[in-house]
């Protein structure tokens, strides 16, 4: 990004990466752009004539990430590397960047290469630890809702859609992160044991994963606001309120983070500011949003479909319809899948189902077992039923006949029947001609 006499680049680095950064950022003098301050993943440069620059980016882990920016202990580290000839630029987090002009003999910050080490793999692993803790969080999600779960919700809706492929690259990229890490380590543990000095990654590997990084995110970003915009599932209205609320969740931690570099607290008041900050936070959105679904599930879901009617219904089995006061079918569709829900009841018998359908073989294979398998984990007892119906039907029934699951080609259908009168042989009949010969 360019503005006039100013460039924001970003460059999202570890701290076993440093050397990657003094790498870019001599290139950048050379060129005429002088590093001013660094914003996140973000560092801003202004324009200068060009000079011959040498950068250190050191990690300092006398502080925290909570500390308050131009702490005491910073302040401290920053006088013995000026008095060694180095000029301090900015700071982030841990991290202090420095630098001096080349043809200048400034003493080299680090004398002992072991310590070195044992800095750089503590600060660093405590961002892949980060990291591998989100990971882990992601995996068990993902087993939680897609193997566990039924998973009709994730198959159903492009915000599920899309939440389960930020996941997946997330874990995949992590992967890729700390193998990445491991090998750095123990690459210079070797070097640093037959008393060579420590080897940072090139800048040509780091900007290469930067760009994956990059591209993966700005990619994500535009599907997400076109999801949030354009997809009608829960609403235009609904879809714009989680937008609004996730970029003031973002500007409501940069604005924390703001206060705290601009007041002098202690660690541990800046610890009670960030957590309770981030609580009172999302305790305010997560607030604002059930408000809405209140009011919106109120005022206007029973109108968001122009009544869609049912293509089975309690009445085709000659029972009264119990759901004179709300809406017979919920509908979702994504770019995978659609699903539909019917329910009905009255004093002595109900009828339930859900219908998934998709064009997508893949779809409807992962779905039916995970819901056989649903429904087994739960002491369902399902078979599969002999039927006069065509091959290529299969149909599934728990012990007591009361949950029968129907499997075509692009549909699965998961019912629930508790019809006192109605034999097995008329439901299963008069399911096919309603939801699959139809």
């Amino acid at each position: 990004m360019w503005g006039e006499g100013r460039k924001i680049v970003f460059l999202n680095l570890l701290p076993y990466e440093c050397g990657a950064a003094e790498e870019y950022l001599s290139r950048m003098a050379q060129r005429g752009w002088l590093l001013k301050n660094v914003k996140g993943t973000f560092l801003i440069f202004k324009r200068s004539e060009p000079k011959m620059l040498k950068y250190s980016v050191d990690v300092l882990n006398k502080i925290s990430i909570f500390d308050h920016k131009d702490s005491d202990e910073a302040l401290e580290y920053r006088e013995y590397c000026e008095a060694a000839g180095w000029n301090y630029v900015c700071q982030k987090g841990k991290i202090q960047i420095f630098c001096t002009e080349e043809q200048n003999e400034a003493v080299s910050i680090h004398t002992d290469e072991h310590e070195k080490l044992k800095t750089v793999f503590k600060a660093s692993f405590y961002d892949v630890g980060f990291q591998n803790l989100l990971a882990i969080l992601f995996v068990f999600n993902l087993y939680i809702l897609m193997i566990l779960g039924r998973s009709s919700f994730y198959l159903t809706s492009n915000i599920g859609i899309l939440s389960l492929a930020v996941m997946l690259i997330f874990i995949v990229v992590n992967i890729i992160e700390t193998t990445s890490f491991i090998i750095w380590f123990l690459k210079n543990k070797i070097r640093v044991k037959d008393n060579n000095l420590m080897a940072f990654n090139d800048y040509k590997r780091v900007k290469a994963k930067n760009i994956i990084k990059t591209s993966f995110s700005f990619i994500i970003l535009i599907l997400l606001i076109v999801v949030f915009v354009y997809d009608d599932n829960n609403g235009g209205k609904f879809n714009i309120l989680m937008l609004v609320m996730l970029l003031a969740l973002a500007l409501g931690s940069v604005c924390i983070q703001w206060f705290i570099n601009n007041n002098r607290y202690s660690r541990n008041i800046n610890i009670s500011l960030s957590i309770g900050g981030s609580i009172i936070l999302i305790y305010l959105v997560l607030s604002v949003i059930g408000i809405f679904i209140f009011n919106y599930a109120i005022d206007e879901r029973p109108n968001a479909y122009a009544m869609k009617k049912a293509d089975l219904t309690i009445t085709d089995f000659g029972y009264n319809d119990g759901n004179n006061a709300g809406t017979h079918l919920i509908y979702n569709k994504s770019v995978l899948a659609q699903t539909m829900d019917y329910f009905s009841d009255n004093d002595n018998n109900r009828l339930s189902y859900n219908i998934l359908q998709s064009q997508y073989p893949l779809v409807i294979k992962f779905y039916q077992n995970r819901l056989i398998s649903w429904h087994n984990r739960y002491d369902n007892g399902l078979s599969q039923e002999s039927t006069s119906l065509p091959d290529n039907i299969k149909v599934y029934r728990d012990k007591k006949k009361r949950i029968y699951i129907f499997i075509s080609d692009n549909k699965v259908i998961d019912v629930i029947k508790e019809l006192k009168d109605t034999s097995d042989e008329e439901f299963i009949d008069k399911v096919y001609d309603k939801l699959i010969k139809n």
